[in-house]
């Protein structure tokens, strides 16, 4: 692999991490927040509950 293609994907594999990381981001499986319950119910729509 050439130094170019491997900075590349070491840059996208930053970028997916960063997305990943971001708090405006929901997990697709669902999750808890220190404000909210989540859970999916169909791709991309969530029901919730806050507390």
């Amino acid at each position: 692999m050439s130094v170019g293609k491997e900075l590349e994907r070491i840059e996208s594999e930053e970028r997916a991490r960063k997305l990943r990381e971001a708090p405006h981001i929901l997990h697709p499986a669902g999750g808890l927040t220190d404000k909210f319950v989540y859970e999916p119910v169909a791709q991309g729509k969530y029901v919730y509950k806050t507390t």
